[in-house]
């Protein structure tokens, strides 16, 4: 699903002034080949992918989705779920 959601937010990026995909968070290693084919910065460290961050996509898995969402609450970014 974040594939999906990343794909459709680059393309976004190429369109309006107000959207740039800045970066993702993974903790999968595999994820990486995606990412790069995106032109993303791929990170394994939350607090990192959200640094300076003005909004988030959280496509995370079910077990995850908590953990995360709270992340982006603390961070003070926009979260998208």
């Amino acid at each position: 699903m974040g594939r999906n959601h990343a794909k459709a937010l680059a393309a976004l990026s190429g369109k309006l002034d107000t959207v740039t995909l800045a970066a993702a968070f993974d903790p999968d290693p595999a994820a990486r080949d995606h990412a790069e084919a995106l032109g993303l910065a791929l990170t394994d460290d939350l607090a990192q992918a959200l640094s300076g961050a003005q909004a988030a996509v959280v496509a995370s898995p079910t077990s995850t989705h908590a953990q995360v969402l709270q992340a982006v609450g603390a961070s003070g970014a926009a979260c998208f779920s």
